[in-house]
């Protein structure tokens, strides 16, 4: 088939516009993997995220993004940990062919993360990483970073900052920034866990305020080793300066309700104070109670509440706060510790607790807290407690279990010696402690009713009067 004198210009041109983006990729590629080049770019990940970095390989794409692969960060005995799949990188290749790295837009691919706030507080004097007087739109060497590879003072320095300092060096100044199914896990001073996020999402700009924008996103937050919020969503703001970031308008679902509120936290060199406001409606009893790591223990029933904290992260005695919890119309098939009471004392209303209302306050103060109320009420009977919460979770709670004039008629000739008239109108009371781990607590009920000692942690009260699932 011969070509037309005619389409040959057309041929040609088309041969160039391809040959020319593919020489300049090639020429790109062969000056990234230059010694001066692929180090500098190291260093500049380095104190751009705050940990000394190294990566295994480096590449222009097609789209004109320096594309990093194996990424890993931190070492020995520092407080960070970092491992990323892959970082693409926007830079200006006119100050790159000059040997300069500018990042103009960031995405960093599935990174890992573990941060320990052990060293949240910045050194007092000058810091060893750049401080910018005003946010700027890309990173850039100064002359005595221009080297192959950070100083021995500058890596020590670097692997100590904690993750808000990162968050802080990183959104400062990268215009933009993309992080794509991320991983991280927060740790307090006693190496436990704060927060573990999965599938997290973090798109955003400087604005031209100075001002830090964009959304966050994650599949699932555990809050401490137990709490499990999902789908969380919320915009995310940093001030002019980086110093404070705010989540307002955020949302997730916890048992199946709404959680909704927002949350604050005061970016170093200042303490990292936080403080937040939430509120949970519409939430399913049984499934609250699985997404706080309790088991299935109720069959049915709506369940809100409200919670305001604030204090210092990784600081568990510096912890201020207020909560309450409420649920209504719950249907509950008592576990084995009720039961077995219903089946000593003949008590047939044990073998169903129709919860008309449930309620459950508390406080903290200085990180200590104090179960302030507890009030469940079925059809026949009434349980109230109260007492603090060890810092080892356990409980040490003075308790009350009433019965109402129709049990206690029967439980008379059985039981009367031990009840006394309760201060509430037509009910007479036992008094009990309950003690132990929240999670399975003891107590010495089964003995102040019946006189018996039989162990009284079956199932525990929590678990006696949250039990198994009706089946009906």
């Amino acid at each position: 088939m011969r070509v037309s004198s005619r389409s040959k210009p057309l041929l040609l041109l088309l041969v160039f516009l391809l040959a020319v983006p593919l020489l300049l990729l090639l020429g790109l590629n062969l000056l990234l993997q230059t010694t001066p080049i692929k180090e500098r770019l190291r260093s500049t990940l380095s104190i751009t995220l705050g940990m000394p970095i190294s990566f295994s390989s480096l590449s222009a794409t097609l789209c004109g993004d320096i594309k990093v692969v194996g990424i890993s960060g931190g070492a020995v005995g520092n407080s960070v940990s970092f491992k990323g799949d892959s970082i693409f990188i926007s830079p200006s290749y006119l100050r790159l062919l000059h040997g300069e790295i500018l990042i103009n837009d960031l995405r960093i691919i599935h990174p890992v993360l573990h941060s320990s706030l052990t060293q949240v507080s910045m050194p007092p004097g000058p810091s060893s990483l750049p401080v910018l007087e005003t946010p700027q739109t890309s990173v850039t060497l100064s002359s005595s970073l221009q080297q192959p590879s950070l100083q021995p003072s500058q890596t020590t320095s670097t692997s100590a900052v904690a993750l808000p300092t990162q968050a802080q060096i990183i959104l400062r100044q990268i215009p933009r920034l993309a992080v794509i199914d991320a991983e991280v896990t927060l740790l307090n001073t006693q190496n436990l866990p704060i927060a573990t996020i999965k599938g997290m999402s973090l798109l955003g700009s400087l604005t031209s305020t100075g001002k830090w924008q964009g959304t966050l996103k994650a599949h699932q937050v555990t809050v401490g080793n137990s709490l499990i919020l999902h789908d969380l969503d919320s915009p995310i703001t940093l001030s002019s300066g980086i110093s404070k970031l705010s989540l307002e308008g955020l949302t997730a679902t916890l048992g199946g309700g709404k959680l909704a509120g927002e949350f604050t936290l005061a970016i170093p060199p200042s303490a990292l104070q936080y403080q937040t406001h939430l509120t949970l409606t519409g939430a399913k009893l049984n499934q609250f109670f699985l997404d706080a790591s309790l088991g299935n223990l109720a069959s049915e029933g709506a369940i809100t509440g409200d919670l305001q904290l604030s204090g210092v992260a990784g600081s568990a005695e510096t912890m201020e706060g207020t909560g309450n919890l409420l649920c209504t119309d719950a249907v509950i098939q008592p576990a084995d510790f009720l039961r077995q009471i219903g089946e000593i004392l003949q008590i047939q209303e044990l073998q169903m607790l129709h919860l008309a209302e449930g309620k459950a306050a508390f406080n903290i103060h200085l990180g200590e807290t104090q179960i302030t109320q507890l009030y469940l009420h079925s059809q026949n009977l009434i349980l109230t407690a109260q007492g603090p919460m060890k810092p080892n979770g356990d409980l040490d709670l003075q308790a009350r279990l009433l019965f109402n004039e129709k049990l206690t008629g029967r439980l008379h000739g059985l039981i009367g010696s031990q009840l006394s008239q309760a201060p509430e109108a037509g009910y007479s009371q036992v008094s009990f402690r309950v003690y132990g781990p929240a999670k399975s607590p003891k107590t010495d009920l089964l003995e102040r009713l019946t006189g018996i000692h039989i162990g009284g942690d079956l199932g525990g009260l929590l678990q006696g009067l949250f039990g198994r699932p009706a089946n009906h």
